[in-house]
């Protein structure tokens, strides 16, 4: 574990593990990419991805389903960093899959055909 990474496990709240992508850009649009979201809390994130930011830089994440929030680096290593958010999120949320409910379910013409009467053959 690298200096910067180590935190007192008194402040770690439970990290869910993901794979989620997401676009991260530092406050003032100088440097935006996607990154592969690896964990997320209701406090903060790791995740990876093309560009190296330092701790302290101020950064904003589109995550699906919350929107964006707003958040600083706690510690980054090349192509990695942890961040901390200014305001609590729902993990949860972002975990959920986009488009869900009945508007998303299956077509009907992909339904098994369920016989009416369980045990009962057509």
């Amino acid at each position: 574990m690298v200096a910067d990474e180590q935190v007192d496990e008194s402040q770690r709240e439970s990290r869910d593990s993901v794979f989620l992508s997401a676009v991260v850009t530092a406050t003032g649009g100088e440097a935006s990419a996607t990154f592969r979201i690896r964990n997320i809390s209701s406090g903060g994130l790791m995740a990876e991805g093309p560009i190296t930011f330092n701790a302290g830089d101020e950064l904003d994440v589109d995550l699906r389903n919350v929107g964006q929030v707003h958040g600083r680096v706690a510690w980054a290593t090349e192509g990695r960093f942890g961040m901390m958010f200014d305001r609590a999120i729902d993990p949860k949320l972002a975990r959920k899959p986009v488009g869900s409910g009945a508007a998303a379910s299956t077509p009907v013409q992909y339904k098994p055909i369920v016989p009416p009467f369980p045990g009962r053959r057509f």
